[in-house]
């Protein structure tokens, strides 16, 4: 990727400051000017809450080779160029760069409430067994994560992954413009932002403005066993247990800490594993290999590789130290991902003890979900319930008996008790929104 200014300027229609070098090109666009020493950095610059990017542009501008998207007129000099919003600008210079330099790339679209990073970390898995792939790093799937991550395909690429957030209104339609996806894949309809939207149908249709950037005769691929989704037409369909849709699980069972199932996918049927545990993450499965399909890649060719897919990070990690089994699962939290991990929960032998912090931006629903969620745990057959933060607190009083609750503040009182609790044999789920910081407490009692 090589964007000059001479180019920036045709697609945004911006003004250049006085003296600035036309031709200077630009291999990264970044948000963070502690990343542009020893790059050709475009520096964007936003008006945030708390802190204006324009005034770190005097220590980007001391490069000879580095330059800055601005919109405040008061910091146009030399290498800047000035629009009336540096994110919509961001926007349109990834868009103009996948139409025109990354056109033959297979790009997929992934969107959904939960499980987007698992899907396409194993879309990932199956593309590469076949084609070169490039993919979102980290969380980057936002306004201004997505069309970096576009940004930062290299020409003749074969395939790219993009993840694909929203929390507002609108936001969908601007990234799904800079993506221009070939194959979108829509996993689940939850109840993440939905403090924003109101109902699961309105967090559909917004995810479903994904549709207005996917090219023309591009797939779009959906959760069949939702019924928010099975009834958009032309849609091919993923689930579990039902042969009405084109792609679908059945005989799922555990073995250790693999998942092994049976696969038909568009009629042809196989055995395969990957290296996690959880119904939720034979959708994810189901997923890549539609999109592999698509791809033209061969069922083979998937299967071999996805069976080499371990979760990353703190999502679902699974660890044994001193004789407890630790799921690690607090990267973030949702009615229906603390459902799924629950279920992950109940699989195991011994006692279960649950650590559960506040899920957020679910606005007026809160306590009503905060305590289903505490019904839920019941259901699991968890032993121990152990909660963190106010809402929370709805939580533990649906569990009932054998619960205690701490404040989101008082993650000391809570690492001690449970250090004080836990016993080996006993299988402990860390889940929580990314807010709780339930990674600390984790850490601070098992030292992972």
């Amino acid at each position: 990727m090589s964007v000059d200014f001479q180019r920036i300027i045709r697609v945004t229609g911006g003004t250049a400051g006085e003296g600035t070098d036309m031709d200077r090109k630009f291999d990264l666009f970044t948000t963070d000017s502690r990343e542009t020493p020893g790059n050709k950095a475009l520096f964007v610059a936003f008006k945030g809450e708390r802190n204006d990017a324009h005034d770190y542009l005097d220590s980007v501008l001391l490069s000879d080779e580095c330059g800055a998207l601005i919109e405040d007129p008061k910091f146009l000099k030399a290498n800047t160029v000035l629009v009336p919003s540096s994110r919509k600008a961001l926007q349109q210079i990834a868009a103009d760069y996948r139409k025109n330099d990354i056109k033959d790339t297979v790009c997929i679209g992934i969107t959904g409430s939960v499980g987007k990073t698992t899907a396409k970390e194993m879309t990932v898995k199956c593309l590469s067994s076949g084609k070169t792939v490039s993919f979102t790093k980290g969380n980057r799937n936002s306004q201004v994560g997505l069309p970096r991550t576009v940004l930062e395909v290299p020409v003749g690429t074969q395939a790219a992954v993009f993840e694909m957030g929203m929390s507002l209104p609108g936001e969908m339609e601007r990234i799904a413009v800079c993506a221009q996806p070939d194959i979108v894949m829509v996993i689940n309809i939850g109840t993440s932002h939905i403090e924003a939207f109101g109902t699961r149908e309105k967090i559909r249709d917004e995810k479903l403005n994904i549709l207005k950037g996917m090219r023309e005769g591009g797939k779009l691929i959906v959760n069949g066993d939702e019924p928010l989704l099975a009834c958009l037409p032309n849609a091919v369909k993923c689930g579990i247990d039902n042969p009405q849709n084109q792609v679908y699980a059945y005989n799922i069972r555990q073995d250790g800490l693999d998942t092994v199932f049976d696969v038909c996918l568009f009629g042809e049927h196989f055995n395969t594993r990957i290296g996690a545990i959880g119904r939720h993450m034979v959708y994810d499965a189901l997923f890549a290999f539609a999109a592999g399909h698509f791809a033209g890649l061969s069922v083979e060719q998937m299967r071999t590789s996805l069976e080499e897919f371990s979760t990353v990070g703190d999502r679902q990690r699974i660890v044994e130290t001193d004789g407890v089994r630790v799921i690690a699962d607090c990267y973030n939290a949702s009615p229906e991902s603390v459902s799924a991990a629950l279920d992950v929960l109940k699989g195991f032998e011994g006692r279960k003890i649950a650590v559960l912090g506040d899920m957020l931006e679910l606005g007026e629903h809160s306590s009503s979900l905060h305590t289903r969620t505490g019904e839920k745990a019941r259901e699991a057959g968890v032993d121990l319930l152990v909660c963190v933060g106010e809402q929370s607190k709805n939580t533990a009083f649906a569990f009932g008996a054998n619960s205690v609750c701490f404040g989101a503040e008082e993650g000391e009182k809570a690492a001690e008790y449970i250090k004080n609790t836990v016993s080996a044999g006993d299988t402990v789920l860390f889940k929580g929104s990314r807010g709780m910081k339930l990674e600390t407490i984790m850490k601070k009692v098992f030292n992972i």
